[in-house]
């Protein structure tokens, strides 16, 4: 296996051979036409396009090209700048990342159907600025007050979850999912809102779903309570597998903005550097991990029928993702009062 020094000789070699290739276009994660993955022990046919002194060992790295619209689904942290919305393509180091599905599995096979949607949830606005640290603060009090009631009632998902759950082991995951979500994240709003919402803690309370808000957790709840338990759990596990998408991806952004001592300086000024660390860290997503291998286990043991339905649901939530997103841009409110 190649040492420390010897990949990173290599990775700057790349990184000048795709500056001076003109199809490839300097490397910069501004304008670019290739999407280059390292992967650990494999390598694609495509590494042959590279000069010989470049191509990696067989048992060490791949090189894979990919379209700019599969970038979410590597889930990998970026060399450079990851993914401008104007940009064709990104330079990603996968070397030492997992994504927390496994290839080939219903979910990953679910994540890909949904690509066109994700690739839409990464060039909305409300995450551009938020990446930017331009994000209104009162935009993201809304979004944080919205989220925190969004959780409160997946919690109750995840708990109904755990006590129809087929197995010992998905009862207790989805108990300790319920349990995480409500005491932890829940903990984590509320320090989070009293940094950035102007309203006290009672008014939070007080404060109702919003629109989007409200139709999603009713959704998930209706689909729980009255669809076979497989087509319940699938319509649950957006909120996972998108929001770790997420969570990696501004992350991602926000680090690579810009270089070494700079990039940590301004990591460090960003104004939402602690809540973008907490979506973008491994606990999340080791939990993430749990909860879609056991989707995969579900969806290998359904019927030809459970499994379209499975599927329909896991459309509609990450559609619902988009929309939870888009509605706390917009401040959503209702058009009546009660």
């Amino acid at each position: 296996m190649l040492g420390r020094t010897g990949r990173s000789a290599r990775q700057k070699s790349l990184n000048s051979h795709l500056k001076n290739t003109p199809h490839l276009r300097a490397c910069n994660g501004v304008s670019l036409n290739t999407i280059i993955v390292w992967r650990p022990r494999r390598r694609d046919a495509s590494v042959l396009a590279l000069p010989p002194e470049l191509r990696p060992s067989a048992t060490v790295l791949r090189l894979r090209i990919m379209r700019a619209e599969r970038c979410a689904m590597l889930g990998a942290t970026c060399i450079q700048l990851l993914a401008c919305a104007s940009a064709d393509s990104v330079v990603i180091d996968a070397q030492a990342t997992v994504l927390p599905w496994e290839p080939g599995g219903f979910t990953h096979e679910m994540m890909q159907n949904v690509s066109a949607t994700r690739a839409l949830i990464v060039r909305m606005p409300f995450l551009e600025e938020l990446v930017a640290g331009t994000l209104p603060t009162d935009t993201f009090a809304f979004y944080l007050t919205q989220d925190s009631l969004y959780l409160r009632q997946y919690s109750r998902v995840l708990a109904n979850l755990a006590s129809r759950a087929p197995t010992a082991e998905i009862m207790q995951n989805m108990a300790r999912a319920s349990d995480m979500t409500l005491i932890v994240e829940g903990a984590l709003h509320e320090g989070f809102l009293s940094k950035w919402s102007s309203a006290t803690p009672d008014e939070r309370r007080a404060t109702e779903q919003s629109p989007t808000c409200a139709a999603y957790t009713d959704w998930m709840q209706a689909r729980v309570a009255f669809a076979p338990y497989e087509v319940g759990y699938a319509a649950a596990i957006p909120c996972y597998t998108i929001y770790a998408e997420v969570g990696r991806y501004i992350l991602s952004l926000v680090k690579s903005a810009g270089h070494g001592a700079a990039a940590s300086h301004d990591m460090a000024r960003h104004p939402y550097k602690e809540w973008i660390e907490t979506y973008g860290g491994a606990a999340f997503e080791a939990a993430t991990q749990r909860a879609t291998t056991h989707l995969d286990e579900l969806a290998s043991r359904a019927s030809v029928e459970v499994r379209a339905e499975m599927r329909e649901a896991f459309r509609q939530g990450a559609r619902f993702e988009w929309q939870f997103w888009d509605s706390a841009y917009r401040r959503e409110q209702w058009p009546i009062a009660l």
